[in-house]
């Protein structure tokens, strides 16, 4: 025999080898394979790594198999190590040991880069003049990271006034910039009598002690840091302007007083639904005038008057008309009675 075939006369080796009294597990040289371990990966922050136990679970199950083991053992490690600045490298180890004491090692490598900077908010408005008798205006930046913890701080106060009409000025007037007195916390130092723009600052939050005139522009930045050492800062700038007056508004009168005229109720009016004339009769119709009468009265010069309270003295006698025996009584009886 030349050499050793895997089939001997229709006979699998192992068969062979197994009638000789030879097994391949006598001695087992053959370590267990593991499967289900996870790929490399790189994520942003480190709350993205998977757990490696859920519920007392690996995850991922990784699970190993041995040709001459049943039930071979698997054993899981974490190992962090530092890769610079923002990032971290994490090395899963999964070893899978059987019964005659061959092993095999699977790694799984988790990089973490944490390079995005967090948000920074001002939270900042526009506000009116604030001199020592005004109440004190604060502001608060916030930041925000999606990977960690982060800080923030304010600083580099400025402020800028209008720029003045050098026509309203005289030629020996002199310009002087704005300045910012700074006071970091409450020191009761009595500077809110200084001139110019007075501010407090105290970690994140700017307050606004004394605002200068309109037109004043107060600026500083706003600085976040997270945990990676990772910073974003920018501008923050709020302007001081007018008070803007609330209007008062209008009293809005009924409909019915809408519709009378400046003097009041009108007593010639056709419908009068006024409650007060509940208690007149019938006898009343004529105390109103006739319908040629103005709305202040009868007119006694009226051609025919049927006002029988004013009349009840008269007389036929067209004698009465001529007592002054003026030859003008014609033009007389064309004047108005107040006349």
């Amino acid at each position: 025999m030349k050499c050793l075939s895997t089939t001997l006369l229709g006979v699998t080796l192992s068969v062979f080898l197994s009638a000789l009294g030879f097994s391949e597990c006598d001695p087992d040289n053959t370590a267990p394979v593991l499967s289900g371990v996870p790929a490399d990966v790189t994520l942003e922050c480190a709350n993205g790594i998977p757990p490696p136990l859920t519920n007392g679970i690996p995850t991922p199950l990784v699970t190993a198999t041995d040709a001459c083991d049943a039930n071979p053992s698997v054993a899981f490690e974490v190992h962090f190590s530092d890769g610079g600045p923002g990032s971290i490298i994490v090395e899963r180890t999964w070893t899978a040991t059987d019964a005659s004491g061959n092993s095999s090692v699977a790694m799984q490598t988790v990089s973490i880069f944490d390079n995005t900077p967090p948000e920074v908010q001002c939270n900042a408005s526009n506000i009116t003049v604030i001199d020592d008798s005004d109440d004190e205006v604060s502001f608060t930046a916030t930041s925000t990271d999606v990977c960690s913890g982060v800080t923030t701080e304010v600083g580099w106060l400025v402020c800028i006034e209008p720029a003045p009409d050098w026509d309203e000025q005289p030629w020996w007037w002199v310009w002087e910039p704005c300045q910012v007195t700074t006071i970091y916390g409450d020191d009761d130092d009595d500077d809110d009598d200084s001139d110019g723009v007075i501010v407090e600052v105290d970690g994140a939050t700017v307050t606004i002690i004394k605002s200068g005139d309109v037109g004043t522009v107060i600026g500083w930045t706003a600085q976040g840091t997270d945990d990676c050492g990772n910073t974003t800062t920018i501008d923050c700038a709020i302007t001081v302007v007018e008070e803007i007056e609330e209007e008062e508004e209008e009293e809005v009168d009924d409909d019915t007083d809408e519709e009378l005229p400046w003097w009041g109720e009108d007593p010639t009016a056709e419908d009068d639904d006024d409650a007060d004339d509940s208690d007149d009769d019938a006898s009343d119709d004529d105390d109103a005038g006739d319908d040629d009468d103005p709305w202040w009265g009868e007119d006694p010069t009226a051609d025919e008057d049927d006002d029988e309270d004013d009349d009840s003295d008269d007389t036929a006698d067209a004698g009465d008309d001529d007592d002054d025996g003026d030859d003008d009584a014609d033009d007389e009886e064309e004047l108005p009675w107040w006349w």
